[in-house]
Parts: C-alpha cells; sequence; structure tokens
C-alpha cells in the first residue's frame, strides 16, 4: 500500500550521496551486520499486514491509558469525533 512504498522511497533517498553511504557501511561495521541487512529489513517490511499493526498497536498503545489530542474547527470534527465514542473535553 501507500505507507510501504512511502517508506521504501524514503529509505532509497538515505543512500543517495557518497557521506549516506558511508554512513550505512558504518552501521553494518559498527553492529556487525551484513551487507543483506536492507534486503532483510525491506522484505519484513513488505511482509507486515494491516492484522500485524492492529495486533501490536492493540498491545503496545492501550487507548483506554491516553489523552488523545485533536486539535480544529470544532463544528467540522465534532461528529466525527462524537462516532468514535471516546469521553469528549471541549476547550
Amino acid at each position: 500500500g501507500f505507507t510501504k512504498s512511502s517508506f521504501v522511497h524514503a529509505e532509497d533517498l538515505k543512500y543517495e550521496t557518497n557521506g549516506a553511504k558511508l554512513g550505512y557501511l558504518n552501521t553494518l561495521a559498527t553492529y556487525s551486520l551484513m551487507p543483506q541487512f536492507m534486503m532483510e529489513k525491506f522484505q519484513t517490511l513488505m511482509g507486515v499486514t494491516v492484522t500485524d499493526i492492529a495486533r501490536l498497536a492493540d498491545q503496545y498503545l492501550p487507548v483506554d491509558q491516553m489523552y488523545i489530542v485533536v486539535v480544529g474547527d470544532e463544528k467540522v470534527i465534532l461528529p466525527g469525533l462524537e462516532k468514535l465514542g471516546y469521553e469528549i473535553v471541549s476547550q
């Protein structure tokens, strides 16, 4: 989807300059990573599903313990927010 392709293109741009390539090689050496590290990272990313993300979000982002701050035109956004079922505190 869009998010995956955006991430992949952003990763490509990270290695455009000689300095960036040198930094990449330094990272491989510092952490004793194999040269195929980026390909494995890419393959892992491409294998992630919406279900995987939802499961991780449920595990690590306990919505019942968060404050969600929304800024905008109250008349425009309030109806949509009310449909979500969260307590709304308006200022």
